[in-house]
C-alpha cells in the first residue's frame, strides 16, 4: 500500500499530467527544451566530480571507484545518473535537428555533448549499452534523410573520441560478457540475484510477492544480498505481480513505443511535419534506451519510464489533432 499510494500514485499522476497537458507542438518543444537545459548542470556535476576525484569507493578498492552523481534522489547513484541522461539525450538530439536559431542550437549541442560525456564517466555498463542503441538508431534514421551529414559528423566524432576515453573504461565494459572479471563483485551479485528472481517467478507465475515486495521475496530465497531491489525492471514486475503484471507493463511499454513509431512513420515523408518527425524519433529512441537500461535498473515504479511514456501519448495526440479529418463516405 505504501508503494501504491506514495511512489506509484505520484508516478501515474506525472504520466497523466504530461499526456493531457502537452497537447501542442510548442508545448512539446518547451518541455523537451527544459529537460535538455536542466540536464546540463546534472551532467556538468558528474564531469566535475570525475575531474576532482569525488568518487564512491566500493569495497575500499581504488579499482572500484565510481563518480558521485548529482545529489538528488534520481541521480545520486552513477548508474541512475547514466539512466536519466540516456533518457534525455535522444530528446536533445531530436530538438537540435528542429532548432534553427544558431545560438540556441549551439547551447543544445553543448548540453547534449556534456550529457554523453556524463554517461561515459559514470562507467555504467547499462549506460554504455543504452547510449550505443541511441546513437545507432539516430545514425540509421539520419543516413536515409537529407540531414545525413549529422550522422557522418557523429560517426567521425565518436571515432576521434576513442583515444580520450577514461583509463580502464574498456576493462569495465568487458565485464558485460565476462562477469567474473568484475573486481567490484556487482556483476556476479546481480547475476545471482536475477537467477534467484527467475526461480521465484517460475515457482509463483500467477500471483507474485505483492507490489514492491521483491526485496522481501529475494530475502526469503537466500543466496543473494539482503535488502536489495531486483536490478531488472521486468523481473521486478514479474516477482511482485506475477506474469500477468509483467504482461500489463509490457502492453503499456509497447503501446507507448507504437505511439511514437506511428507518428515517426506518418511524418517521415511530410516536409511540413518534419519537426514532429524528429521529436517523435527522440521519444522513440528514449523508450528504446529505457528498454535496455531496464534490464539492469530497479526503477519499475519510478518516474523515468512514465515520464517518457507520457510524452509518447502526447506526441500521438498532437499528431492526430493536426491530421485532416477523413472525408465522408461518398464525398467527391
Amino acid at each position: 500500500m505504501g508503494v501504491l499510494l506514495d511512489l506509484y500514485s505520484k508516478t501515474v499522476a506525472i504520466f497523466l499530467l504530461i499526456a493531457n497537458t502537452v497537447n501542442t507542438p510548442s508545448r512539446l518543444r518547451i518541455i523537451i527544451t527544459g529537460l535538455t537545459l536542466m540536464a546540463g548542470p546534472i551532467a556538468f556535476t558528474g564531469v566535475r566530480n570525475f575531474l576532482s576525484g569525488a568518487y564512491i569507493f566500493a569495497g575500499d578498492k581504488a579499482s572500484a571507484a565510481r563518480i558521485m552523481g548529482y545529489q538528488s534522489a534520481l541521480t545520486a547513484n552513477p548508474n541512475d545518473l547514466a539512466l536519466i541522461l540516456n533518457l534525455i539525450i535522444p530528446l536533445s538530439l531530436g530538438l537540435i535537428l528542429v532548432t534553427e536559431r544558431p545560438v540556441l542550437r549551439a547551447l543544445l549541442l553543448a548540453s547534449a555533448g556534456l550529457q554523453m560525456i556524463g554517461v561515459v564517466i559514470t562507467f555504467s555498463r547499462a549506460g554504455f549499452l543504452s547510449l550505443a542503441v541511441i546513437m545507432g538508431m539516430y545514425v540509421w534514421t539520419l543516413a536515409r534523410r537529407p540531414e545525413r551529414g549529422w550522422a557522418y559528423a557523429a560517426a567521425i566524432l565518436t571515432v576521434a573520441a576513442l583515444p580520450f576515453l577514461p583509463a580502464k573504461y574498456f576493462d569495465r565494459l568487458s565485464t558485460i560478457t565476462n562477469i567474473e572479471a568484475d573486481a567490484t563483485g556487482s556483476a556476479q551479485e546481480r547475476a545471482a540475484q536475477q537467477a534467484a528472481a527467475v526461480r521465484y517467478v517460475i515457482a509463483h507465475p500467477l500471483v507474485g510477492a505483492g507490489l514492491g515486495m521483491n526485496i522481501l521475496a529475494m530475502n526469503e530465497t537466500g543466496g543473494t544480498a539482503a535488502w536489495m531491489n531486483i536490478h531488472n525492471v521486468y523481473l521486478q514486475y514479474a516477482t511482485d505481480l506475477g506474469l500477468p503484471g509483467l504482461v500489463l507493463f509490457l502492453l503499456v511499454f509497447l503501446g507507448s513505443l507504437r505511439s511514437a513509431h506511428v507518428v515517426q512513420r506518418r511524418c517521415a515523408a511530410a516536409p511540413e511535419a518534419r519537426d514532429l518527425f524528429y521529436l517523435a524519433t527522440g521519444i522513440k529512441a528514449s523508450l528504446l534506451s529505457f528498454a535496455i537500461s531496464a534490464f539492469f535498473s530497479p526503477v519499475a515504479y519510478h518516474f523515468q519510464f512514465y515520464y517518457i511514456a507520457g510524452l509518447a501519448v502526447a506526441v500521438k495526440a498532437i499528431h492526430d489533432a493536426a491530421a485532416p479529418a477523413p472525408a465522408p463516405a461518398g464525398a467527391r
